[in-house]
C-alpha cells in the first residue's frame, strides 16, 4: 500500500512537487536569513527605541513590497502573456509603461513623505513618545527612498515566474539581509541613521541583480510605451484590490504596532519578533503553495470546470489544515522556549521574553487564518473576482481595529494579538461560505468535517507536547525533544490520515485509473 501511495506522488505532479520543494527550499533560506537579521537587531538594540524606530521606518517601504509584489505577480503575469501573444515588441513596450508606472508611484509616496513626513509616520506608530517620533521620521525620510528598486525588483520578480526561475529570485533577496546584517555589527548604536542607508542600498543593489537575471532570461525593455493598452487599463483596475487583499496581513500588524505604541517602550518590537515568527510559517506553507498551484487553478477558472476546481479547493484547504493545525500547536505550547531559543542574546532580556512570547502564543491561532487567506486570494483571483478579496480585507481591517479597542485595555499586548488571530479566522470563514455562492459543487460540510477530524486527532499532538512541556529540562533540550516528538507523530498521523486523502492534491483526479493500469502491465 505504500508503494502505491508513493508511486502516485511520483507520477505527473512530481515536476510540480520538485518546484513545490525548490521554492520552499529558497524561501527557508531567504526568510532564514531575514530571521537573523531580526535576532541580529534584537542582539543589538533589544526592545529600545532604536529597535522601535528602526522597525516602524522600515514599515511603510516593506509595506509597498508586500503588497505590490503580490498584486504585480497576480496581474503582470497574465497581462504580459496576452500582449506577447501578439508580437514581442507589445510585450517590451509593456514592460516600459508597467515599469514608468511603478517609479511613478514610488515618486508620488517619496514626495508625499518629504512633505509631510509626521503625518505618515502617525499613521504607522502615533503613540511614540517625542524622542522616539523625531527619531523614526529621521529613519523614515532615508528609508522611503528604497521605494524605488523595491518595486522594480517585484516587476522584475515577476517576469521571473514567468520563466520558472521563481526560486532564484528568492535567494537573490538575501542579498538585502546580507548587508543589512553586517551594517548592524559595524555601525554604533547612536550612528543607527547609517543603517538607514544601508538598508537602501541592499535594496537597489538587488534591484541591479534582478535586472541583469531578468535580461539573461530575455526581459526587454522598449523605448516605447503604450499607456491607452487595454492591458495597462486592466493592470490599473485590478492593482488595487488586489493590493489591498494581499496586504492584510501586513495592514493589520502595522495596525497591531500602532496600538502598541501607546504602550510600554519595547511592545512594538516585541510585536513585530513573534509576527516574524507567524509570516515565516504563512511564507513556507500558504504563500509556497498558492503560488506554485496557481496557474493550475487559474487554467480550471478559465475553462469554467467548476467539478474539478471544487475538489482542487477542497484539497488545497484540506492540505493547509493538515500542515498547519500541528505547527500551530506546536508553537502554542513551546511559545516561550522558541523565543529564548531565537532571541534571548546580547539586550534581549527576561522582559523582552515574557512580552514577546505573551505576543506569540496569542498570535499562534492567526497561522490558520493567514495560510487560508493566502489560498482563498489566489482562488479568487484565479476567476478574475478581484471585489471579494478586497471586501473581505477591509472586514478584516474593520474587526481587527475594533476588537484592538476592546482588549487592549484589559490584556495589553495580547489582546492586540488576540484581535488579529480572530479576525483572520473569522475572514478566512467568510470566504468559504462566499465561495460556495460562487460555485454550487463546492460542499462546506466537507472542508468543516475534516477540520474537526484534524483538529481531534492533534490532540495527540498536544498531550505530548504537555508532558514534555511539564518535565522542564533545558530549553534546548525540551525543544529537541518536543520537535522530534512532533516529527515522528507527524509522520504517524500523515499516514493515519490518507483515508481523508488531503495531501493528494499534488495529484489529478484522473491519474488512479492510470497507475491501476500500469501496475496490471507490469504484473
Amino acid at each position: 500500500m505504500l508503494k502505491k501511495l508513493f508511486n502516485k506522488i511520483r507520477n505527473k505532479k512530481s515536476s510540480s512537487f520538485k518546484l513545490i520543494a525548490f521554492v520552499m527550499i529558497a524561501t527557508i533560506l531567504a526568510r532564514a536569513l531575514g530571521f537573523v537579521r531580526e535576532l541580529s537587531i534584537a542582539y543589538k538594540y533589544g526592545t529600545s527605541i532604536y529597535s522601535d524606530a528602526f522597525i516602524a521606518s522600515f514599515s511603510l517601504p516593506d509595506l509597498l513590497v508586500s503588497g505590490f509584489g503580490a498584486a504585480i505577480s497576480t496581474l503582470y503575469i497574465p497581462l504580459y502573456l496576452k500582449t506577447i501573444e501578439k508580437n514581442e515588441v507589445e510585450g517590451k513596450k509593456f514592460n516600459t509603461t508597467v515599469s514608468l508606472l511603478l517609479m511613478f508611484i514610488a515618486s508620488i509616496l517619496v514626495l508625499a513623505f518629504s512633505i509631510f513626513p509626521s503625518f505618515f509616520t502617525k499613521l504607522f506608530v502615533s503613540g511614540f513618545d517625542d524622542e522616539a517620533m523625531k527619531l523614526t521620521v529621521s529613519l523614515s525620510r532615508i528609508m522611503i527612498f528604497a521605494s524605488f528598486p523595491m518595486l522594480l525588483s517585484q516587476h522584475y520578480k515577476a517576469f521571473s515566474q514567468i520563466k520558472k526561475k521563481y526560486a532564484w529570485s528568492m535567494l537573490f533577496e538575501c542579498i538585502i539581509n546580507i548587508i543589512i546584517i553586517t551594517a548592524i555589527f559595524v555601525i554604533k548604536e547612536e550612528w543607527i541613521v547609517f543603517l538607514a542607508y544601508a538598508t537602501v542600498a541592499g535594496y537597489l543593489i538587488y534591484s541591479v541583480v534582478m535586472l541583469i537575471f531578468s535580461y539573461v532570461n530575455d526581459f526587454r525593455y522598449s523605448k516605447k510605451t503604450n499607456f491607452k493598452s487595454e492591458y495597462v487599463k486592466n493592470l490599473l483596475i485590478g492593482v488595487l484590490p488586489v493590493l489591498f487583499a494581499n496586504l492584510i496581513l501586513e495592514i493589520n500588524q502595522i495596525i497591531d504596532k500602532n496600538f502598541a505604541s501607546s504602550l510600554a517602550i519595547g511592545t512594538v518590537s516585541a510585536l513585530n519578533y513573534s509576527s516574524k515568527i507567524i509570516n515565516l510559517v504563512t511564507a513556507l506553507i500558504g504563500t509556497t503553495i498558492a503560488t506554485v498551484f496557481f496557474p493550475s487553478i487559474s487554467k480550471k477558472a478559465i475553462n469554467k470546470d467548476k467539478v474539478g476546481l471544487s475538489k482542487s479547493v477542497y484539497k488545497l484547504n484540506s492540505g493547509i489544515l493538515f500542515f498547519i493545525v500541528p505547527i500551530m500547536l506546536f508553537v502554542l505550547v513551546y511559545a516561550k522556549e522558541i523565543v529564548t531559543f531565537l532571541f534571548k542574546r546580547g539586550n534581549f532580556d527576561d522582559d523582552s521574553i515574557t512580552v514577546t512570547t505573551n505576543c506569540l502564543v496569542y498570535y499562534s491561532a492567526s497561522m490558520i487564518g493567514a495560510n487560508l487567506r493566502a489560498i482563498w486570494n489566489r482562488i479568487f483571483n484565479a476567476e478574475l473576482n478581484t471585489r471579494v478579496p478586497a471586501i473581505n480585507s477591509a472586514l478584516s481591517v474593520a474587526i481587527n481595529v475594533g476588537l484592538n479597542f476592546l482588549l487592549i485595555t484589559s490584556l495589553k499586548e495580547r489582546g492586540i494579538a488576540l484581535a488579529t488571530s480572530i479576525s483572520s479566522l473569522f475572514t478566512a470563514f467568510i470566504f468559504i461560505i462566499v465561495y460556495k455562492r460562487v460555485n454550487k459543487d463546492y460542499k462546506i460540510r466537507t472542508i468543516l468535517l475534516d477540520f474537526l477530524k484534524i483538529f481531534v486527532g492533534n490532540i495527540l499532538f498536544f498531550s505530548l507536547f504537555i508532558v514534555n512541556y511539564l518535565v522542564r529540562l533545558s530549553i534546548i533540550l525540551n525543544l529537541l525533544i518536543g520537535f522530534l516528538s512532533f516529527a515522528a507523530l507527524f509522520i504517524v498521523y500523515y499516514f493515519l490520515e490518507k483515508s481523508l486523502k488531503i495531501w493528494l492534491f499534488y495529484k489529478e483526479n484522473d491519474i488512479q485509473p492510470e497507475l491501476e493500469k500500469n501496475e496490471e502491465q507490469v504484473s
